[in-house]
């Protein structure tokens, strides 16, 4: 994950460039958090908001739950996991790994295990904050191509544990 600033850095020029694209503001906001740049990041939601949101509805809370958590307020991420309309399994992992609670996220996708959906989970290898060693089928298969996967890398903008 080399370089986080210089790659804020140019999420940041991609935002200027494309002002209207929620996606890359998403994107982007993703980044600045990665960044502990809490508040640009707060800054650039606002502007999200503003933007027409479509069917962005599930990405634009989960975009508010990262800001709510990197502010402290998990209160605030917690009422936005439990009020999601737009659910679906990868927003409702996300969700659960920003609250800290990684076992639960886990078996969220323990289903597309059991499935053997591993196309599916391995779209998860993309967030450092992903763990493969659960799903023995995505395993297999980053072992036969010997993929050497770091450990997960936890969320620098997670919640507070609760109660503090």
């Amino acid at each position: 994950w080399g370089d986080l600033r210089r790659h804020a850095d140019q999420a940041l020029q991609l935002q200027k460039r494309w002002p209207d694209d929620f996606f890359i503001q998403y994107q982007v906001h993703r980044t600045l958090l990665w960044d502990r740049r809490v508040d640009a990041a707060a800054k650039l939601l606002t502007g999200i908001r503003e933007l027409p949101l479509g069917n962005v509805e599930t990405s634009l809370a989960l975009a508010e739950a990262r800001q709510a958590c990197a502010e402290g307020r998990r209160a605030d991420a917690e009422a936005i996991l439990a009020s999601a309309k737009y659910d679906t399994t990868g927003s409702r992992w996300s969700m659960l790994m920003l609250l800290g609670r990684q076992q639960e996220a886990t078996e969220r996708l323990m289903a597309l295990e059991r499935e053997g959906n591993v196309f599916a989970l391995s779209g998860f290898l993309t967030y450092a904050e992903f763990d493969p060693t659960p799903f023995p089928s995505l395993m297999r298969i980053l072992e036969r191509e010997q993929v050497k996967r770091p450990p997960p890398v936890p969320l620098p903008f997670a919640c507070p544990p609760s109660g503090k």
